[in-house]
Order: C-alpha cells, then structure tokens, then sequence
C-alpha cells in the first residue's frame, strides 16, 4: 500500500513538473514588461502540488520552477548581472514559494478548507515576488537601469498579474485540490 502512495505522488509531480514545463515556455512567448520580466505561469501547479504532496511537494516543484526559470532565454540578462546572484533569488523564490505556500495551507485548512485553499493561492506569488525584490535590489541593478520606479512598477504589475491568475483560478485550484483528495486520497 506504501508503495501504492508513493507512485501516485510521484506521478502526480511529474504531471505537475511536465505542467509547469509547458507553462513556461508558453509564458516565454508572452510580451515581456520592463527587465526583462515575464510571467510565472507555473505558480498554479507550484500551488496545487504544494497543498496536495506537502512542502516536499512544494520544495520539489519549487526546484522545477526554478530550474525552468534559469533555462528560460529572459534570465540571460540577470545571469549578466549576477550569475551567483540569479541562481540565488530564483532558487530561493521558487522553493520558498512552495514550502511556504505549503504551510500556510495546514496552518489553516481545518477551519476552513476553502480559505486554506484561497489564502495559499495568494501566498505563493507573494513570497515569489517578495524574494524576487529584494534578490533584485541586491543583485540586479545594473538590469534596472531607469531606476527603483521601473523596477517596482514592473514587478508589482507583474505581480498583480500573476495574483489576478491565482485567484480566478483558485476556484478551479479548490475543484482539483477536492477531486485529488477526495477520489484519488492524495494528500492525506
């Protein structure tokens, strides 16, 4: 039965990896906003594997995030920058964002599963874009050229963007979070 378990997670965060895999590179296609940024589509699939498989789920897929953000052709322009300082913030962004994201559910989904659900939703982009303002602040000026105005209204607009996607998908993030624990008994 253990075993049973386990290749059920593992199938699971593959789907989730090959998911974000897909999302990115679609996202690679997307106009970019000021530095060179774009958006993380993958932050859905980073949300619904961290509540469904936990924050080693969430550390998995955060590692995924961040090694399909480090391959994308826009963070050539950080690399320039910083190379020591581009696998830093994007690794730490993305592996924060899950595990945190993780936990946030637990803390709450007894009381209210459908708040757990929508509160972690909304966690994951802001610990992703709070990481990745403060890595920028330290690593990426030279990237930011016209000054901490652009840099900031590029990246709140990115991150506005990316929280508008969460939320109208967190309805849809809840119906696949109920399916997989209440059908497939993932999660518990």
């Amino acid at each position: 039965m253990k075993n049973h378990k386990l290749i059920k997670e593992i199938v699971g965060l593959s789907f989730l990896a090959a998911l974000m895999i897909v999302l990115q590179l679609t996202a690679s296609y997307l106009p970019k906003l000021p530095g060179n940024l774009s958006l993380n589509l993958t932050l859905v699939p980073l949300v619904i594997g961290s509540i469904l498989y936990g924050y080693k789920g969430g550390t998995f897929l955060g590692i995924v995030n961040a090694t399909v953000i480090l391959l994308d052709s826009a963070t050539s322009i950080y690399f320039a920058a910083s190379f020591f300082g581009t696998i830093l913030v994007v690794m730490l962004k993305s592996i924060a964002a899950g595990i945190i994201t993780s936990f946030v559910f637990r803390l709450i989904y007894k009381k209210s599963f459908t708040l757990a659900v929508i509160l972690a939703s909304i966690v994951c982009p802001l610990i992703n874009t709070s990481i990745f303002v403060i890595g920028s602040s330290i690593f990426f000026k030279s990237v930011f050229q016209g000054g901490m105005i652009v840099i900031l209204t590029a990246v709140y607009l990115n991150f506005f963007v990316e929280l508008a996607i969460d939320i109208i998908l967190s309805s849809t993030i809840l119906f696949v979070i109920k399916i997989g624990k209440d059908q497939f008994k993932i999660g518990e």
